[in-house]
């Protein structure tokens, strides 16, 4: 029994090239959120290179990490959505199952990613009295 598998639909009447849009929008968004996870975890650890890591730009952008990680299990539910309205034009979506659910770590992991952001929040305070201090 296959476990997986990709449904290839040619259509003869009529084509149209609009209902492949939703999905290049998709795939482009979900890309960007990738490559801005990345691009702010570079921006964190030239940091940690410099020996600052307590430092208020890097809790602003673990925060938006956190914010990405937790839009890619939306962004899933939407491209679900997506092929599943097509499958439905083509009367189909009977014949497959498309995975409605997603992972309990897709919520918790950007919680996590969010009390690190936290955690660096309190350590730029404690930082920032100790310079007041001395």
């Amino acid at each position: 029994q296959a476990v997986d598998g990709v449904a290839i639909v040619q259509v003869i009447d009529k084509p149209n090239a609009f209902g492949e849009i939703p999905n290049l929008l998709s795939f482009i968004i979900s890309r960007f959120l990738i490559i801005a996870i990345l691009y702010n975890m570079r921006k964190i650890f030239s940091t940690f290179y410099r020996n600052e890591p307590f430092d208020y730009k890097n809790v602003t952008r673990i925060k938006i990490i956190a914010l990405y990680l937790a839009l890619i299990p939306a962004m899933q539910l939407i491209d679900n959505l997506i092929d599943y309205s097509h499958f439905i034009n083509y009367q189909l979506a009977s014949k497959f199952l498309f995975r409605w659910k997603f992972s309990i770590l897709s919520i918790i992991i950007p919680a996590i990613v969010y009390m690190v952001a936290e955690i660096f929040k309190y350590g730029f305070e404690l930082k920032k009295e100790n310079e007041e201090f001395v």
